[in-house]
């Protein structure tokens, strides 16, 4: 009995939610992943061969924005 109106106020809430919408255009994700993914390729040549800094805590930095935006380049 309780789990017959537990799936009942379950299944209402289900019908009278509203579909998803995403928060920018779903139009806009090509050129998002080009533009992320551009930057991701030009920090990781710029801190494998440009920038030869003898402290780590540039290096770390710089390789978890590299390891952010290559991660947000390939989920759009």
């Amino acid at each position: 009995m309780v789990q017959q109106v537990a799936f009942s106020v379950a299944e209402s809430a289900h019908i009278s939610a509203q579909a998803f919408t995403p928060d920018i255009p779903v139009s806009l994700l090509p050129y998002l992943a080009t533009l992320l993914l551009s930057l991701a390729f030009l920090l990781g040549f710029y801190f494998t061969t440009v920038a030869q800094s003898s402290e780590g805590h540039d290096i770390l930095c710089g390789a978890c924005k590299h390891f952010d935006e290559g991660n947000f380049g390939q989920a759009a």
